[in-house]
Protein backbone atom coordinates (compact mmCIF):
# COMPACT_ATOMS: atom_id res chain seq x y z
CA UNK A 1 0.00 0.00 0.00
CA UNK A 2 1.96 3.00 -1.42
CA UNK A 3 1.41 6.27 0.14
CA UNK A 4 -1.55 8.28 -1.63
CA UNK A 5 -1.25 11.67 -3.48
CA UNK A 6 -3.88 15.07 -3.21
CA UNK A 7 -5.36 15.06 -5.89
CA UNK A 8 -4.11 18.56 -8.01
CA UNK A 9 -7.34 20.24 -7.19
CA UNK A 10 -6.80 19.80 -3.80
CA UNK A 11 -5.16 21.99 -1.34
CA UNK A 12 -4.64 21.02 2.27
CA UNK A 13 -3.14 22.45 5.42
CA UNK A 14 -3.30 22.02 9.33
CA UNK A 15 -5.14 24.62 10.83
CA UNK A 16 -5.99 24.41 14.75
CA UNK A 17 -5.22 21.08 14.73
CA UNK A 18 -7.59 19.54 11.86
CA UNK A 19 -7.06 19.07 8.05
CA UNK A 20 -8.91 21.88 6.59
CA UNK A 21 -9.27 21.04 2.34
CA UNK A 22 -9.64 23.47 -0.38
CA UNK A 23 -11.42 21.67 -3.59
CA UNK A 24 -10.67 24.11 -6.05
CA UNK A 25 -13.05 22.24 -8.71
CA UNK A 26 -16.22 22.33 -6.17
CA UNK A 27 -15.04 25.59 -4.94
CA UNK A 28 -15.58 23.90 -0.88
CA UNK A 29 -13.80 23.60 2.10
CA UNK A 30 -14.08 21.01 4.33
CA UNK A 31 -12.90 20.91 7.72
CA UNK A 32 -12.01 16.83 9.00
CA UNK A 33 -12.51 15.96 12.37
CA UNK A 34 -9.92 14.48 14.79
CA UNK A 35 -10.44 10.74 13.19
CA UNK A 36 -10.79 12.22 9.77
CA UNK A 37 -7.52 14.16 10.55
CA UNK A 38 -5.47 11.42 11.79
CA UNK A 39 -6.34 8.87 8.76
CA UNK A 40 -5.64 12.13 6.43
CA UNK A 41 -2.22 12.01 7.46
CA UNK A 42 -1.88 8.28 7.51
CA UNK A 43 -2.52 7.93 3.84
CA UNK A 44 -0.96 10.99 2.74
CA UNK A 45 2.76 11.07 4.80
CA UNK A 46 2.95 7.65 5.97
CA UNK A 47 3.88 4.90 2.86
CA UNK A 48 3.48 1.52 5.09
CA UNK A 49 0.03 -0.03 5.74
CA UNK A 50 1.29 -1.26 9.33
CA UNK A 51 3.01 1.83 10.55
CA UNK A 52 -0.32 3.26 9.36
CA UNK A 53 -2.47 1.19 11.63
CA UNK A 54 0.21 1.31 14.45
CA UNK A 55 -0.17 5.14 14.24
CA UNK A 56 -3.39 5.08 14.56
CA UNK A 57 -3.47 2.83 17.05
CA UNK A 58 -1.14 4.70 19.53
CA UNK A 59 -3.16 7.76 18.36
CA UNK A 60 -6.97 6.14 19.15
CA UNK A 61 -6.54 3.11 21.33
CA UNK A 62 -8.56 1.41 19.32
CA UNK A 63 -8.25 -2.57 17.84
CA UNK A 64 -6.05 -2.87 15.13
CA UNK A 65 -8.52 -5.28 13.07
CA UNK A 66 -11.34 -2.16 14.04
CA UNK A 67 -8.71 0.33 12.71
CA UNK A 68 -7.78 -1.38 9.38
CA UNK A 69 -11.75 -1.08 8.49
CA UNK A 70 -12.22 2.23 9.14
CA UNK A 71 -9.02 3.23 7.40
CA UNK A 72 -9.83 1.31 4.22
CA UNK A 73 -13.67 3.20 4.31
CA UNK A 74 -11.59 6.24 4.81
CA UNK A 75 -9.35 6.01 1.55
CA UNK A 76 -11.76 4.17 -0.72
CA UNK A 77 -13.94 7.45 0.49
CA UNK A 78 -11.26 9.65 -0.45
CA UNK A 79 -10.23 8.44 -3.75
CA UNK A 80 -14.08 8.13 -5.45
CA UNK A 81 -14.65 11.97 -3.86
CA UNK A 82 -11.47 12.80 -5.88
CA UNK A 83 -9.82 14.21 -2.86
CA UNK A 84 -6.94 11.68 -3.25
CA UNK A 85 -5.70 9.38 -5.82
CA UNK A 86 -2.98 6.24 -6.06
CA UNK A 87 -0.05 8.03 -8.17
CA UNK A 88 0.93 12.10 -7.89
CA UNK A 89 -0.36 14.71 -10.17
CA UNK A 90 0.12 15.54 -13.41
CA UNK A 91 1.78 18.73 -14.12
CA UNK A 92 0.25 21.41 -15.23
CA UNK A 93 0.52 21.92 -18.91
CA UNK A 94 3.09 24.13 -20.34
CA UNK A 95 3.30 27.84 -18.89
CA UNK A 96 1.74 30.68 -20.23
CA UNK A 97 3.17 34.00 -20.82
CA UNK A 98 1.27 37.26 -20.49
CA UNK A 99 1.56 39.14 -23.41
CA UNK A 100 2.51 42.66 -22.11
CA UNK A 101 4.14 45.94 -23.04
CA UNK A 102 6.90 46.70 -21.03
CA UNK A 103 4.90 49.99 -19.39
CA UNK A 104 2.21 49.86 -17.18
CA UNK A 105 -0.62 52.14 -16.29
CA UNK A 106 -3.85 52.62 -14.34
CA UNK A 107 -5.92 51.44 -17.36
CA UNK A 108 -3.80 48.29 -17.72
CA UNK A 109 -4.36 47.61 -13.89
CA UNK A 110 -8.46 48.89 -14.41
CA UNK A 111 -8.16 45.78 -17.11
CA UNK A 112 -7.00 43.34 -14.75
CA UNK A 113 -9.86 44.18 -12.71
CA UNK A 114 -12.26 44.26 -14.84
CA UNK A 115 -11.02 40.68 -16.74
CA UNK A 116 -10.74 38.79 -13.83
CA UNK A 117 -14.21 39.77 -12.13
CA UNK A 118 -15.19 38.33 -16.09
CA UNK A 119 -13.48 35.25 -16.17
CA UNK A 120 -14.68 34.14 -12.47
CA UNK A 121 -18.20 34.97 -13.61
CA UNK A 122 -18.11 32.98 -16.78
CA UNK A 123 -15.08 30.52 -15.98
CA UNK A 124 -15.67 29.89 -12.48
CA UNK A 125 -13.38 29.81 -9.82
CA UNK A 126 -11.12 26.77 -10.66
CA UNK A 127 -10.84 27.29 -14.06
CA UNK A 128 -9.40 30.94 -13.59
CA UNK A 129 -7.25 29.71 -10.84
CA UNK A 130 -5.50 27.12 -12.88
CA UNK A 131 -5.04 29.78 -15.61
CA UNK A 132 -3.89 31.90 -13.25
CA UNK A 133 -1.12 29.29 -11.91
CA UNK A 134 0.50 29.37 -15.40
CA UNK A 135 1.02 32.98 -16.05
CA UNK A 136 4.90 33.74 -16.12
CA UNK A 137 6.19 37.49 -15.28
CA UNK A 138 8.27 38.73 -17.91
CA UNK A 139 12.23 39.10 -16.77
CA UNK A 140 12.88 42.21 -14.58
CA UNK A 141 16.94 42.94 -13.36
CA UNK A 142 16.65 43.21 -9.70
CA UNK A 143 18.14 46.70 -9.48
CA UNK A 144 14.42 48.20 -11.08
CA UNK A 145 12.24 46.10 -8.77
CA UNK A 146 11.66 48.53 -6.27
CA UNK A 147 10.78 51.31 -8.13
CA UNK A 148 8.34 49.18 -10.42
CA UNK A 149 6.47 47.37 -7.19
CA UNK A 150 6.34 51.67 -6.11
CA UNK A 151 4.20 52.41 -9.89
CA UNK A 152 2.45 48.91 -10.21
CA UNK A 153 1.05 50.10 -6.97
CA UNK A 154 0.26 53.72 -7.42
CA UNK A 155 -1.42 52.19 -10.93
CA UNK A 156 -3.51 49.72 -9.16
CA UNK A 157 -4.37 51.74 -6.27
CA UNK A 158 -5.42 54.44 -8.98
CA UNK A 159 -7.52 52.16 -11.15
CA UNK A 160 -10.05 50.71 -7.80
CA UNK A 161 -10.81 54.31 -7.78
CA UNK A 162 -12.84 53.54 -11.27
CA UNK A 163 -13.71 49.91 -10.57
CA UNK A 164 -16.45 48.84 -7.83
CA UNK A 165 -16.61 45.26 -6.56
CA UNK A 166 -20.08 43.92 -6.28
CA UNK A 167 -19.58 42.32 -3.29
CA UNK A 168 -16.58 44.92 -1.56
CA UNK A 169 -15.50 45.11 0.64
CA UNK A 170 -15.21 41.22 1.04
CA UNK A 171 -14.01 40.83 -2.54
CA UNK A 172 -10.46 39.27 -1.41
CA UNK A 173 -10.27 37.02 -4.42
CA UNK A 174 -11.19 38.67 -7.51
CA UNK A 175 -9.44 41.37 -6.15
CA UNK A 176 -6.01 39.37 -5.09
CA UNK A 177 -6.31 37.60 -8.27
CA UNK A 178 -6.50 40.77 -10.20
CA UNK A 179 -3.88 42.60 -8.10
CA UNK A 180 -1.77 39.01 -8.65
CA UNK A 181 -2.67 39.15 -12.67
CA UNK A 182 -1.54 43.16 -13.10
CA UNK A 183 1.81 42.29 -10.87
CA UNK A 184 2.99 39.61 -12.85
CA UNK A 185 2.20 41.25 -16.03
CA UNK A 186 4.51 43.92 -14.90
CA UNK A 187 7.26 41.36 -14.11
CA UNK A 188 6.97 41.37 -10.45
CA UNK A 189 7.51 38.00 -8.53
CA UNK A 190 4.30 37.96 -6.44
CA UNK A 191 2.49 35.84 -4.72
CA UNK A 192 -0.91 34.70 -4.49
CA UNK A 193 -2.32 33.15 -1.42
CA UNK A 194 -5.34 31.67 0.17
CA UNK A 195 -5.27 31.07 3.96
CA UNK A 196 -8.40 30.18 6.52
CA UNK A 197 -8.77 30.06 10.19
CA UNK A 198 -11.27 27.99 12.11
CA UNK A 199 -12.26 30.28 14.80
CA UNK A 200 -14.51 31.55 13.90
CA UNK A 201 -13.93 29.64 10.25
CA UNK A 202 -13.08 32.16 7.70
CA UNK A 203 -11.12 32.16 4.29
CA UNK A 204 -8.73 35.07 2.87
CA UNK A 205 -7.56 35.65 -0.46
CA UNK A 206 -3.74 38.21 -0.82
CA UNK A 207 -1.20 38.94 -2.37
CA UNK A 208 2.45 39.56 -1.20
CA UNK A 209 5.79 40.68 -2.92
CA UNK A 210 8.97 40.16 -1.35
CA UNK A 211 7.91 39.15 1.95
CA UNK A 212 5.42 42.09 2.15
CA UNK A 213 1.57 41.77 2.35
CA UNK A 214 0.17 44.07 -0.32
CA UNK A 215 -2.74 46.00 0.18
CA UNK A 216 -3.72 44.13 3.67
CA UNK A 217 -2.52 43.95 6.64
CA UNK A 218 0.42 41.88 7.83
CA UNK A 219 -0.83 41.88 10.94
CA UNK A 220 -4.93 40.24 9.82
CA UNK A 221 -3.17 37.72 7.25
CA UNK A 222 -0.90 36.04 10.23
CA UNK A 223 -3.96 34.71 11.99
CA UNK A 224 -4.36 32.79 8.06
CA UNK A 225 -2.77 29.50 7.78
CA UNK A 226 -1.76 29.31 3.75
CA UNK A 227 -3.82 26.79 1.97
CA UNK A 228 -2.88 27.29 -1.38
CA UNK A 229 0.09 29.51 -3.21
CA UNK A 230 0.81 30.64 -6.74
Amino acid sequence: MATLFASAHIRHAVVDGAIVLLDLRLEQYLILNQAATAMWQALVFVENRQDRLLWLEEEFKVPTEVLAMDLAEFEQDCVARLYLQYAPPAESGSSRRLNTRPTFSALRAWWSLLSTTHKLKRLGFAQTYDEYSRLVAPPVPEYELSSLILRTERAFSFAENFFVMKRAPKDCLPRSLALYRFLRSAGIPANHCIGVRRHPFEAHAWVQCQDRVMFDSSFEVGFYTVLSRL
